[in-house]
Order: C-alpha cells, then sequence, then structure tokens
C-alpha cells in the first residue's frame, strides 16, 4: 500500500493505492490520527487505486470519521468497483459519504 497525501484548498486529500489489509491498515490509521492531531480535520481519502479492502482497511475508516464528527468531515472518493462492493456490503456506504471523484469530495468539504 502507498499513501500519497496533498492539500487541495483545506482540505488533505489522501490518496491510497494498492491492497489495505491487516498488514497495511496499521499505515494508513497512523497517517489519518497524525493528519488530526495536526488539525487537518477535512479528509478525503482517494480510493481511485485501491484495489482491494479488508475488515482492517474499513476499520480505520470507521474510526476516522468517529474522530471526525463533531470537529471535521471524512469522504471516500472515487473507489473502483471491488472496493465500492465492500463498501457496500459492509454498510460503510449508509455511514460515510462517498463521491464519484476526490474533486466532488473536496469541493463538498471545503464548505
Amino acid at each position: 500500500m502507498e499513501i500519497r497525501t496533498a492539500d487541495e484548498s483545506g482540505v488533505t486529500v489522501m490518496s491510497v493505492s494498492g491492497r489495505l489489509d491487516s498488514v497495511t491498515s496499521g499505515a494508513l490509521d497512523t497517517e489519518v490520527k497524525n493528519r488530526i492531531a495536526a488539525g487537518q480535520t477535512r479528509l478525503v481519502l482517494d480510493l481511485s487505486a485501491l484495489d482491494y479492502i479488508s475488515s482492517a482497511g474499513l476499520r480505520v475508516f470507521l474510526i476516522a470519521a468517529r474522530t471526525l464528527r463533531d470537529k471535521g468531515a471524512l469522504g471516500l472518493a472515487a473507489p473502483q468497483p471491488m472496493v465500492r462492493q465492500v463498501l457496500e456490503i459492509a454498510g460503510v456506504t449508509s455511514l460515510l459519504k462517498v463521491y464519484g471523484s476526490a474533486a466532488d469530495a473536496v469541493a463538498a468539504l471545503k464548505s
């Protein structure tokens, strides 16, 4: 798994690629927690290059959303069909907003 981070108009975009599973989810969890601790409370996770996600990866998303609930926002962007299917089956799409693109997510979280 690889994580690239960029600032887009005050919204932190974290592009996650590869596999997000029990082996790699700790790195994303740490990165997300560090960003939140640094005051970056509007986060977009760009999933367009994510090939696989396990329950460990879903857990990172849910913990981040819960942490940001009252002081920021988390958006998921552009999941590939297989990843989107996992998000839907796990019920994550009813809890977190999923956007068609990172640009759409940034626009929504800026306001």
